[in-house]
């Protein structure tokens, strides 16, 4: 009978109208689904297999690049994946981004950075594993190295990174001389600017309103005119103006006069 192909047919449609009742039950569907699961997986720890599973979706990814619509698509959503659905949530993701501040202590040259610019050094690799061992410090945050993206892509390419600490670019400790305050500092400059700085209405960055005016200091005449029978502990208050002349004030502060003369 089955030989007969009339029979032949009609015993494929009762298969397939069977098939189709019962795949509509969810009880069948989980039981498939699980099968066809573990058939896949089974089937994929065939070497063979995967090398074939690869080199078509290989193929498959170029033909669908290579379709400037698909691309166009595409670009779109990775787009969307960084930034956000729309300008709402790309503000949300930036604001949230930069709450923390730079934070993340790169390994190699030591600086400050976002958490979305650096990358565990555990995770990366390069083609020279020597170099990066003679370019990081092995300075530690949460627990983990970073490297910062610019480092990255130098140690990438096998040379040492223009800002890292193992190309001298490293930051010297203070001298106890020259730890001081604010206005402190400001009594040594050679130049004291004035400016104003003002929020803009949108993003919250700031940006210089108006002429930055930069007065000239005569530094020993500024040192000469400190007292000099004070201990190391009392202090003075002092006032910054721009012009003798004025009546406002644009810096008040108190000021250790021996930390001043030391530091001259």
């Amino acid at each position: 009978m089955r030989e007969n192909p009339v029979f032949r047919g009609k015993e494929r449609d009762k298969d397939r109208d069977s098939h189709r009742d019962m795949r509509k039950k969810p009880v069948f569907r989980g039981k498939e689904r699980d099968k066809d699961r573990n058939s896949h997986r089974d089937m994929r720890e065939n070497p063979v297999f995967r090398g074939k599973e690869r080199e078509k979706d290989r193929k498959r990814h170029e033909e669908n690049r290579t379709d400037l619509v698909r691309r166009e698509i595409e670009n779109v959503k990775a787009y969307k994946r960084k930034y956000g659905e729309n300008e709402q949530e790309a503000i949300r993701n930036y604001l949230a981004a930069i709450q923390t501040g730079p934070s993340v202590v790169c390994t190699c040259c030591l600086q400050l950075w976002f958490p979305d610019n650096c990358t565990a050094l555990e995770k990366l690799t390069f083609p020279n594993p020597l170099r990066v061992t003679e370019c990081t410090t092995g300075t530690l945050f949460d627990g983990k190295e970073w490297l910062c993206s610019t480092c990255t892509r130098h140690l990438k390419e096998d040379r040492v990174p223009p800002i890292s600490f193992a190309n001298g670019m490293k930051f010297y400790d203070i001298p106890e001389e020259l730890v001081l305050v604010q206005m402190e500092e400001r009594c040594l400059a050679l130049r004291q600017p004035f400016f104003q700085i003002k929020e803009l209405p949108n993003g919250g960055q700031r940006s210089i309103k108006g002429n930055v005016v930069n007065v000239p200091m005569d530094v020993a005449k500024t040192i000469n005119a400190l007292p000099r029978d004070l201990t190391e502990t009392e202090t003075i208050g002092i006032k910054f103006k721009k012009k003798i002349s004025y009546k406002k004030c644009d810096f008040t502060e108190n000021i250790r006069p021996q930390a001043v003369i030391r530091a001259a």
